[in-house]
């Protein structure tokens, strides 16, 4: 966190400057933050922090939060009233898999900000928590508190989504329609649209209209050229999909689940030779991703490579974060599969750990004898 406090480089500091200044100890505790020195931060801090010095409270939250004290921190933020520097502390928080604080860090920057608070506590209870009503209930009070707000686009998009997953089609169409009465080049309403339609049953033409009004808005975008790659996709119309998928990537290229989806659909074809040949490509421009390396695995399974399959999983593994047990699944199948059955056992045991009623890594376990 401390480098969001403009600190600057160590030793940049005059030796001049007299300790015993209020400004100085807050300028020395930047210098030594900066340069690795939380303890003696803290020191320098300790007395204006009391204060509630907001300088002060957001250094020795830093520092706090360096040393690995995360509720210390989180009360520290809290008292500071920051609500920009609690958000990026639940997103540590997120990254670090401590959910407990993650929540609160959300929770505490709504409450000092409801506005700017809103859509970080509603993306949080949607992506971590699989709180669909809380988040809903978060977006919609904020729609109705801030009616001018230049950030309801993103509330309405947010809502719209989130009623479409809890299959309440007809509410998400209405959230859209009326975002895009307020914002009539909002592509992704468009987007959101188009999805509804599609599963509610309307039909694969209305959803790819939507989609088409999309691109129409900003071609620049590859979005809606890759949603009507996926709705084709999920028609098992491959080869259609397929020239859809280069369109957004022509006009997404760093998008790096472009790459994946494009991937996954030759696979889904039977093409592993083009499937691999994408993750490859996918890899070399996003090294560090660990869904490329967990959906090359599956092919490379499939292509009967087990050397690289379980290279593939492995690295999957390495990366994630936080832990996923949809990888320790896939890890075990793919260990398992190829013989290795103490590391197979070790990954359905790793995937229990996270959901103990995930069925498949059950099984897993009472297929390879393990208690």
């Amino acid at each position: 966190m401390w480098h969001a406090l403009g600190t600057k480089q160590p030793h940049e500091l005059s030796s001049s400057i007299p300790e015993g200044h209020d400004r100085a100890k807050i300028w020395l505790a930047q210098d030594a933050l900066a340069g690795g020195n939380t303890q003696r931060a803290l020191v320098l801090v300790e007395t204006l922090a009391l204060q509630s010095d907001p300088f002060a409270l957001r250094i020795q939250a830093a520092a706090m939060e360096e040393q690995g004290n995360f509720a210390g921190a989180l009360q520290t933020l809290i008292r500071a009233q920051d609500y920009k520097l609690l958000i990026k502390f639940g997103d540590n928080m997120v990254r670090a898999n401590d959910q407990a604080d993650a929540l609160a860090a959300f929770n505490a920057a709504w409450a000092i900000d409801p506005e700017m608070g809103a859509l970080p506590l509603a993306d949080y209870l949607t992506n971590n928590k699989g709180d669909l009503p809380g988040a809903e209930a978060v977006l919609k009070r904020a729609l109705a508190a801030y009616p001018v707000s230049s950030r309801r686009i993103n509330w309405f998009r947010s809502l719209g989504d989130n009623l479409w997953r809890q299959k309440r089609f007809d509410e998400a169409e209405a959230v859209y329609q009326t975002a895009l009465v307020e914002n009539p080049d909002d592509w992704a309403a468009h987007i959101g649209l188009g999805w509804v339609y599609y599963e509610r049953g309307d039909n694969l033409q209305r959803a790819i209209e939507e989609f088409q009004k999309a691109i129409a808005i900003d071609e620049t975008r590859g979005d809606g050229y890759y949603a009507v790659a996926q709705a084709l996709y999920s028609e098992k119309r491959f080869v259609e999909a397929d020239a859809w998928y280069l369109l957004a990537l022509e006009h997404g290229k760093e998008n790096n689940w472009y790459y994946i989806a494009r991937a996954n659909n030759a696979r889904s074809a039977g093409d592993l030779g083009l499937a691999l040949s994408i993750y490859r490509e996918a890899v070399r421009m996003f090294p560090d991703y660990s869904g490329t390396y967990y959906e090359m695995a599956l092919a490379y399974r499939l292509n009967e490579q087990p050397e690289e399959a379980k290279d593939a999983i492995e690295k999957a593994l390495s990366l994630m974060n936080p832990p996923n047990e949809l990888y320790y699944v896939r890890a075990g199948q793919i260990f398992e599969w190829s013989g290795d059955t103490i590391r197979a056992l070790e990954a359905y045991r790793n995937a229990l750990t996270i959901n103990p009623d995930n069925t498949t890594a059950q099984k897993g376990v009472s297929r390879l004898g393990g208690p």
